[in-house]
């Protein structure tokens, strides 16, 4: 990336002069207007010395003003930083889904809940998961159909998924509590693993970190620039927060798990790598030279 030492031409408190200019003319225009009156300004020539006047008025306003706006040139240089802090998951959500069939609507939805029991009795019991870290994410029941080699729809019974977002809070429990869930059951009623993913309840101290090193990098840049060009930096005009992005560890998908846990099978539990969770910040600063 390339940075360029822009110099601009700014007019710091424009406004405020522009008003005392205002001031000024409407002083000057009431004078006029009064001499005028003493003359008696009913003749054309008396009335374009006034509109030379009053055009005079403007112009040298505006002349002063520009005057007083190059005397004020402010130089700058405008850099872009980057910083990037990583830390270690500290929780993983872990998304279940519970199936069962049946031959009525109302069967596998009572074998669901049977099972939905159980599993969140192991979840509370064993691993002590509170109940405000156990969310239902999806819920539904429908029917089930397969197609013979003529085409011909065939109705096998009716079906239950019951969804489930869990929080863990220890991640070395993750492993077991997969263990203890998943792959359990019948063809009737199982626990299937859809994902696992990680987060870090220090996230918002992560990414001040990550800022400040993005400020840190654009201070080392604007110094080093502004050397090039044989000026000192003196202070900060501008500051842009342009960007704030999270890199998480990858995530482990149902299949991905599964096959992970079938490797695993000669070990006591299943062994899960959380990896670290990256966050990534920029900045855009304009910094004023002497």
């Amino acid at each position: 990336m390339r940075e360029v030492i822009s110099i601009v031409d700014e007019i710091p408190f424009l406004g405020s002069r522009q008003e005392d200019f205002r001031k000024t003319s409407y002083l000057f225009l009431t004078n006029f207007c009064f001499i005028g009156l003493l003359f008696n300004m009913k003749t054309f020539r008396s009335f374009y010395v006034f509109f030379l006047g009053l055009s005079s008025l403007f112009l040298f306003s505006n002349v002063f003003a520009a005057e007083r706006a190059i005397a004020e040139i402010v130089k700058l240089v405008s850099v872009r930083g980057e910083g990037e802090a990583s830390i270690a998951p500290d929780m993983a959500e872990i998304q279940l889904q519970v199936t069962s069939k049946a031959k009525d609507a109302k069967g596998a939805q009572m074998k669901n809940a049977k099972e939905m029991t159980r599993v969140e009795k192991v979840l509370k019991e064993q691993f002590k998961i509170e109940a405000k870290d156990i969310q239902t994410s999806n819920f539904q029941v429908f029917p089930e159909y397969n197609y013979d080699n003529n085409g011909k729809r065939n109705f096998l019974g009716f079906r239950a998924d019951h969804g489930l977002t869990v929080t863990v809070k220890k991640m070395e429990q993750v492993g077991s509590l997969l263990d203890s869930l998943v792959g359990k059951g019948s063809e009737e009623v199982s626990v299937q693993l859809s994902s696992v993913s990680f987060s870090s309840s220090k996230r918002k101290e992560v990414e001040i970190q990550a800022l400040e090193l993005a400020m840190k990098s654009a201070s080392h840049r604007a110094e080093a620039l502004a050397g090039f060009a044989k000026k000192k930096i003196k202070g900060v005009l501008r500051i842009t927060d342009s960007h704030l992005g999270h890199v998480p560890p990858p995530m482990l998908n149902g299949g991905m798990a599964m096959m992970k846990m079938a490797a695993d099978q000669e070990s006591q539990s299943t062994q899960i790598s959380s990896g670290e969770i990256k966050v990534n910040a920029q900045v855009s600063v304009e910094y004023e030279l002497d």
